[in-house]
């Protein structure tokens, strides 16, 4: 069936796939939304169907996701999904979730999950939050050593200039990437992490005025 629904929506228009399917092309979206997540969960042997999936309460069902296939990273990244997707902020499954996705060293996982929570306040003074922030800016420096390659380079810079994404940058360890980019020969890059530095500490000083 999502192959179907896939296959439809690559070879018709939305007044095509209406007349075809009698349903809305929104709903047909939430239709292949579910089945990809009914698909993910099939992979990791956890028996679920569309009816099951979309009747159970959601909560419930990353608890149970979560108990069973947090050592696995497909499960990880599905918990990690369907949460986004269902609106599940509890901070303590998050913080979970990034000492998993640290452990299994997922640095791209990790990448797209703190650009997520850069947007919910609840995580941004977890100290998981922070480390894992720490953890992100530094990891293209940690095998890397001079001369480094432009796509070595090229990887660097991408993720130092994640840190205008960072909603606590002031409580990142910015002095010891710094000097990794010193340490290989990478100074220009710094440059990046110096700017952030500068308004953090005039946001700082800005909020002792009115202290």
């Amino acid at each position: 069936k999502l192959r179907a629904l896939k296959c439809l929506f690559s070879i018709a228009g939305e007044e095509e796939l209406t007349r075809l399917t009698g349903r809305g092309v929104d709903d047909l979206k939430e239709t292949i939304k579910n089945l990809v997540f009914i698909s993910r969960i099939e992979k990791l042997n956890l028996p679920f169907n569309a009816h099951t999936f979309q009747s159970c309460n959601k909560d419930s069902l990353v608890e149970g996701i979560w108990r069973t296939c947090k050592h696995s990273t497909e499960g990880i990244v599905l918990v990690r999904d369907l949460c986004a997707e269902f609106n599940i902020w509890n901070q303590s499954i998050w913080s979970a979730l990034l000492i998993q996705i640290n452990k299994y060293g997922m640095i791209k996982e990790l990448e797209n999950t703190l650009v997520l929570l850069s947007s919910q306040p609840q995580m941004w003074n977890s100290q998981h939050f922070i480390s894992s922030w720490n953890t992100l800016l530094i990891s293209p420096f940690t095998s890397l050593l001079p001369p480094v390659t432009e796509d070595d380079e090229r990887r660097c810079r991408e993720v130092l200039s994640l840190v205008h994404c960072c909603p606590t940058a002031m409580d990142l360890e910015l002095n010891k990437i710094v000097e990794e980019c010193l340490r290989t020969d990478l100074a220009h890059l710094a440059v990046i992490l110096r700017t952030e530095d500068r308004k953090s500490t005039r946001l700082n000083s800005s909020h002792a005025r009115y202290l």
